[in-house]
């Protein structure tokens, strides 16, 4: 048995593509029995469960939402580099929101990975790192080695003229207007707004949420450079774009991380005006999505009524975003609402899940074979295989209502920590 799997590597050897997995477009995420298992680590093919990446066009193609579900330290970063490699493979433009740390750009590294499959390999990728202005300050005091790996931009205060946005930064929705009325005469300085409206007879309260708003985009220099985020260009030159907040997370993470989805949705709009055939497909990751994507992210902007820029351009991602070639990922601890909200759960028809706080609400979202083996605790009947000694952690990959498979994820094939 042993020599005829290696008669078969052989000759799979000797006519593999130059590049395995681009050329099938699939990425391999998970053996059926732990690595271990294998002899010599020797995976027969009809044992890799793989994800099938859509090569069609922009319009054509189905749109891949998915939920990654899992505790810390069950391999969730690993696991979607993974995915992220093949997907970059495929032409897609790719944008990695980062709320807590710099891991993506760990992937500017080769990998170390040791249990790949056979005709994967350690590789890099190009990430390149953009923060918004605002984290500058806190960068240059607690980590300065990383000030010059990542390159900083504010947004385009012309285009925030509608009245959600200032909202979102903590301005109630009469003054929000008053804002959005200036910029579009042409006025985008932040003294000269509260100039004008220090004139205005206004409630108390209103004015201490005006004046601490506005206060604080200035304290942050939030518009302190007149650089910008330059995703499209960095994706013509097929980098992938990686935007962490180094959990500097509060109301204008929220609203920043909506502008930038808004910078998505343009870039998508022109293309489209060129033909619908123009729009490239693009995959946002929203890693660590409880810091702004749950119902807790809210009370960041409890003051202005609970508009959260993030959440509603993150739930426009998944439906209006989907003519200008949008797909997305959610990463979570959790899938609590406090987690990420539960619009956003419904809208992921590929879900990864594995060992996970609270999984009881996953209950309706799932097969209900597949609930019964994430929820039972029971070492009598059918759990989760867990080994924290050799990290081994079992995952379930389900696609669409009804389909679902259980298995072991390979090791980060590019730069971990």
């Amino acid at each position: 048995m042993y020599e005829e799997i290696v008669d078969d590597i052989l000759q799979l050897e000797k006519s593999k593509p130059v590049d395995y997995w681009r050329d099938r477009a699939e990425v391999p995420i998970l053996t059926e029995q732990p690595f271990y298992n294998y002899s010599n680590n020797i995976i027969p093919d009809e044992e890799v469960i793989t994800m099938r990446i859509d090569t069609r066009g922009a319009q054509a193609s189905n749109p891949f939402n998915c939920l990654v579900c899992a505790s810390t330290g069950v391999g969730k970063t690993r696991l979607i580099k993974n995915i992220v490699k093949a997907y970059h493979k495929q032409n897609y433009k790719i944008l990695y929101i980062e709320p807590k740390s710099i891991e993506m750009l760990n992937a500017r590294k080769m990998g170390q990975g040791r249990r790949l499959h056979l005709f994967d390999k350690n590789e890099k990728l190009p990430v390149v790192g953009y923060c918004p202005n605002y984290i500058r300050m806190y960068l240059e005091m607690n980590f300065p080695r990383i000030v010059d790996k990542i390159k900083f931009y504010s947004p385009n205060i012309k285009t925030m003229d509608y009245v959600e946005i200032w909202q979102s930064f903590g301005v109630p929705v009469k003054i929000a207007s008053h804002i959005v009325d200036m910029i579009r005469k042409g006025h985008t300085n932040i003294d000269y707004f509260q100039k004008k409206l220090d004139k205005r007879d206004l409630h108390h309260a209103t004015r201490l949420a005006l004046s601490t708003s506005l206060d604080s985009l200035k304290a942050t220099s939030f518009f302190g450079t007149t650089k910008k985020l330059e995703l499209e260009k960095e994706w013509e030159k097929n980098n992938i774009v990686d935007i962490p907040y180094f959990s500097r997370d509060g109301a204008i993470m929220n609203t920043d991380i909506g502008l930038v989805l808004d910078l998505v949705r343009d870039i998508g709009m022109n293309e489209s005006r060129q033909g619908l055939e123009n729009v490239s497909k693009k995959l946002i990751i929203f890693d660590d999505a409880f810091m702004y994507a749950g119902i807790s992210a809210t009370l960041a902007t409890k003051t202005t009524g609970g508009i959260n820029l993030a959440i509603r351009n993150i739930s426009n991602c998944q439906n209006n975003f989907r003519s200008w070639g949008i797909n997305s990922m959610f990463v979570v601890q959790s899938p609590d609402s406090n987690a990420i909200m539960p619009l956003l759960i419904d809208g992921c028809t590929t879900k990864l899940v594995s060992y996970t706080e609270n999984p009881q609400t996953l209950r309706g979202k799932i097969p209900l074979s597949a609930f019964y083996l994430i929820t039972n605790t029971d070492p009598s009947k059918p759990q989760l295989y867990i080994d924290e000694e050799s990290y081994t952690f079992q995952w379930i990959y389900v696609q669409g209502k009804s389909r679902w498979k259980t298995g072991f994820p390979f090791d980060c094939s590019v730069g971990h920590t």
